[in-house]
């Protein structure tokens, strides 16, 4: 299990809804050796900015994830990755 910690800056955006948000993450990844498929699980927090039709403001952001990494180079990887979360709506992304 290899750990890491990793900045996530999100912008999203749907029917008059918009939210940008900052997070500090922590991965923990399982690799598997021999297989270059590795599956991770993230837990992250932080904070964003929303704007919604009826109010703007700042709200605490929080999301854990689940994926795969693949090896492609040396200093490039390939992840697919689940994250659900909560910022003044629950969120998901892929």
């Amino acid at each position: 299990c290899q750990q890491y910690a990793d900045a996530l800056l999100t912008n999203w955006g749907r029917e008059g809804q918009s939210m940008t948000s900052l997070q500090a993450s922590l991965r923990w990844q399982f690799v598997s050796f021999p297989s270059s498929w590795s599956p991770f699980a993230r837990l992250g927090v932080g904070g964003g900015m929303f704007r919604r039709p009826d109010r703007d403001g700042e709200s605490l952001v929080a999301s854990v994830g689940y994926g795969v990494a693949t090896y492609l180079h040396p200093r490039a990887d390939l992840r697919f990755e689940l994250r659900l979360g909560w910022a003044e709506v629950p969120v998901g992304q892929v």
